[in-house]
C-alpha cells in the first residue's frame, strides 16, 4: 500500500526534498501548514493526484514555473 495522506504541519520545515514528489506519486492530501518554507521544489508538478494542498502560514515567495498546471 502506498502513502496517500501526508501531514507535515508545524515541523519548522525550511524546504522540501527535490525528489519528494517523485518518490511519493500517490499523495492525494498534503498539509505543509505552519512551517518556514520559502520555495517549493520543481518536482511538485509531478504531484498530479493531490486534491488538497495546504501551504498556509509559510513564507513562500515564488512558485515553480509549471505550478499553475496542477489541477
Amino acid at each position: 500500500k502506498s502513502l496517500t495522506i501526508l501531514n507535515l504541519a508545524s515541523n519548522q520545515l525550511v524546504n522540501l526534498p527535490e525528489k519528494m514528489f517523485v518518490k511519493m506519486p500517490n499523495i492525494t492530501r498534503l498539509s505543509l501548514r505552519h512551517n518556514k518554507i520559502q520555495t517549493l521544489p520543481p518536482s511538485i508538478v509531478l504531484a498530479t493526484k493531490v486534491s488538497f494542498l495546504d501551504l498556509a502560514q509559510n513564507s513562500i515567495s515564488q512558485l515553480p514555473k509549471d505550478f499553475c498546471q496542477l489541477t
